[in-house]
């Protein structure tokens, strides 16, 4: 199956309270792929308001910056 590319998955944390973004875990994804020779496609970061926007039925226009920011090149 070919491969299209690299997405870093849960690449930071957005707290809901002040909306900053946080590094909870190590970033691997771009060495990862590049060791791999793909394509890095971008991050996703943890957002407790993917789930809130996606149970109301809306648009990641509602989403922290952060993460359109993130999902923006995607």
């Amino acid at each position: 199956m070919p491969v299209l590319g690299l997405i870093e998955n849960m690449s930071g944390f957005v707290c809901p309270t002040c909306g900053g973004l946080h590094a909870i875990f190590k970033s691997g994804g771009e060495k990862t792929a590049s060791h791999w020779n793909i394509p890095f496609l971008g991050r996703l970061p943890l957002d407790p308001g993917v789930v809130t926007a996606g149970d109301a039925g809306q648009a990641i226009d509602s989403l922290t910056n952060h993460t359109k920011e993130e999902c923006s090149i995607l």
